[in-house]
């Protein structure tokens, strides 16, 4: 495998769903690797709770396609990582692997830890709504039961009530799986016609606590006059937010920063500790009802300012990703897909960026032909194609690659990367991977994501141009083969001469040969034998032309007329196959087979001259004055 040994490689495994908290994790993690000579090649995965299977498997691929022997060092973003059995293949795969291991956002023996308690900041947020606000009825929306950070901020909250003497009880809690359609609907559902609401909401994540915001803001509820809200994460979108959310930030720009060291001090062989603590921080805001207005003000004025250049960033996106789609879809089969991609991403850059890539499966050609259920499931391929790459001034042509080659082309020594690789996939199938890099402001506005929605969607949509196509060239294929010997038949015939007679006006023809035939005595064999003797005698007599040329496509062109186009092999050895052809006519004349199977076939050839030839047709009209003269030798000797 290629190893730029003048750089080290660190893998990162990371799910994309809590995007805010992941960029600042990747912004620590790419502070405390400046000046190391160090490439992140992050394999982002979006898959969620909510996901159906085929998308959380088709995520779930990309961390399967590392391949660990071809880095120094690995580290696994753990919070986020939604289910248990994907993490655990990922962290057995490091483990076999035998390579320095940090994870973040979770404490595990198996690895140097860095992980935060949700607990150190949910706690300080439960004590202050009781004893600041006075709140008495409190209802929690929990996270799904069995994870653990919902879990832990639960746990805070029933302590704090139980220390405070608030109670609190299993019907207190609202459970969901990260989803805002839940909490929503629970809210609607129970105070749209004035039924008394709680003293104070109090959601597991700040993003739920948004939504249930806007419902509120329908029903005419408002927060925190009518009820307090709070949220858990911290994010910019929860002090931009009005009311500004008390939250609970989490330190992930801290927890990557400390990862880094650790991973510096692993590769260099120095001892770390097991684990490492980082507090949450309780964040008061002014959705509990706190008067800290001024400070959040200033942050709001910052990002109106902002909205006008995010808008016109969207839009641009937006537009990018219909001329991508433009793009795909001018190919009509897989042999093209490439020109058309490279066409488009190589004439500017746009939001993909630079360095960029793109892989594909060699297999999706086959979706031309058969359905997504009928190709390998959820299988990465040895080989893929890539059919865009680019990195700075250097713009590479279409390649098939191993993996063994390396992920991307080697980048060689130069400025740190921060490689982002996502899957691309159909149903079950997996179409290959995009490489992005080095903006980390695309992880929090999810522009990662969602370029690689939009590329698996098109892909998609991509899949019916090669059915369309596919099914273009059955029918054609129907059209151009003669349905009793299945050879290609005169229309084909009438096609191909065109083609080459094209060739030839525009110089390009190369070596050709032509072979005319004739079967004899079709008329007798009919009168004599019937006709369905007589279509067999055909059929034998055009099993004998294509066994003696079998790299050369033939041609029915008439009743009892055929024609072998010579290239390649054939056209050099044309003589001798001739020879060979005339020899076995011989020979089944005078054998004692079936008359049917006794064929008598007359045969000419002639070379195309580039010299004197400026028609094809001159070529056909030498090849059947030939045969003529092998049909009146061929007579002559039977007499």
């Amino acid at each position: 495998m290629s190893v730029n040994k003048d750089k080290k490689k660190i893998a990162v495994f990371a799910n994309g769903w809590n995007s805010e908290n992941l960029a600042s994790c990747m912004e620590g993690m790419r502070d405390g690797l400046e000046g190391q000579a160090t490439d992140l090649y992050v394999f982002l995965g979006h898959e969620g709770y909510g996901s159906v299977e085929c998308v959380k498997e088709g995520e779930a691929s990309i961390y399967r396609l590392a391949p660990l022997d071809d880095f120094d060092g690995v580290v696994l973003v753990a919070s986020g990582m939604n289910f248990p059995e994907i993490k655990e293949d990922i962290i057995k795969r490091i483990l076999d692997a035998g390579l320095p291991f940090v994870i973040i956002g979770d404490k595990d023996e198996r690895a140097v830890s860095i992980y935060t308690d949700n607990y150190s900041g949910m706690k300080p947020l439960a004590d202050h709504m009781i004893e600041e606000h006075g709140v008495k009825d409190i209802l929690f929306i929990a996270g799904p039961k069995d994870n653990d950070d919902s879990n832990e901020r639960l746990r805070a909250v029933i302590d704090s009530c139980r220390e405070h003497g608030v109670p609190f009880g299993d019907d207190d809690i609202l459970y969901f799986n990260w989803d805002v359609f839940t909490a929503t609907e629970y809210m609607k559902k129970n105070y749209s016609h004035g039924e008394q609401l709680p003293d104070v909401i109090m959601s597991a994540n700040d993003n739920n606590a948004f939504y249930i915001s806007f419902v509120f803001e329908d029903m005419g509820i408002k927060v925190p006059e009518d009820v307090k809200l709070t949220g858990f994460d911290g994010t910019v979108k929860a002090v931009n937010f009005y009311p500004a959310l008390t939250t609970v930030h989490q330190p992930f720009k801290k927890m990557g920063l400390k990862a880094a060291d650790c991973i510096n001090a692993l590769l260099e062989g120095k001892e770390v500790e097991a684990s490492y603590f980082i507090p949450c921080e309780f964040v008061l805001g002014e959705s509990c009802g706190c008067n800290v207005t001024d400070e959040f003000d200033i942050k709001r004025r910052e990002l109106c300012r902002s909205v006008p250049k995010n808008t016109v960033l969207a839009d641009f996106r937006a537009g990018r990703i219909h001329f991508m789609e433009n793009a795909v879809l001018k190919s009509d089969r897989y042999s093209s897909l490439g020109s058309c991609l490279r066409e488009f991403f190589y004439a500017w850059n746009g939001q993909e960026g630079n360095p960029f890539y793109i892989f594909i499966n060699p297999m999706l050609e086959k979706l031309g032909e058969c359905e997504t259920a009928d190709l390998p499931r959820f299988t990465l391929p040895d080989t893929y194609d890539m059919l865009v790459g680019k990195n700075g001034k250097v713009f590479y042509e279409e390649e098939r690659r191993s993996v063994s080659d390396g992920l991307i082309p080697d980048p060689g020594p130069g400025d740190d990367h921060i490689y982002v690789f996502m899957p691309l996939y159909i149903d079950t199938f997996i179409c290959g991977y995009m490489v992005m890099a080095d903006n980390l402001s695309y992880f929090e506005k999810t522009v990662y994501s969602n370029f690689k929605s939009s590329l698996n969607r098109i892909l998609s949509t991509y899949r019916m141009n090669l059915k369309l196509t596919a099914l273009n060239d059955r029918l054609s294929e129907l059209l151009n083969r003669d349905p009793m010997t299945l050879v290609k038949n005169r229309v084909a015939y009438e096609n191909h001469r065109l083609e080459l007679n094209e060739k030839l006006m525009a110089g390009e023809l190369k070596e050709t040969a032509f072979v005319m035939f004739d079967v004899n005595d079709l008329k007798r064999m009919n009168d004599n034998y019937g006709h369905e003797k007589g279509d067999e005698y055909i059929k034998n007599s055009c099993d004998l032309i294509c066994s003696t040329y079998t790299h050369s496509p033939i041609f029915r062109i008439g009743g009892d007329e055929f024609m072998a186009v010579l290239t390649g092999r054939d056209f050099k050895n044309r003589d001798k196959l001739l020879s060979k052809f005339r020899e076995k006519v011989k020979e089944m004349a005078g054998s004692d087979k079936a008359p049917e199977e006794r064929v008598s076939i007359a045969s000419g050839m002639a070379v195309y001259d580039p010299k004197t030839d400026d028609h094809v047709d001159k070529v056909l009209k030498r090849a059947d004055e030939e045969m003529y003269i092998n049909k009146r030798l061929m007579k002559q000797e039977e007499k």
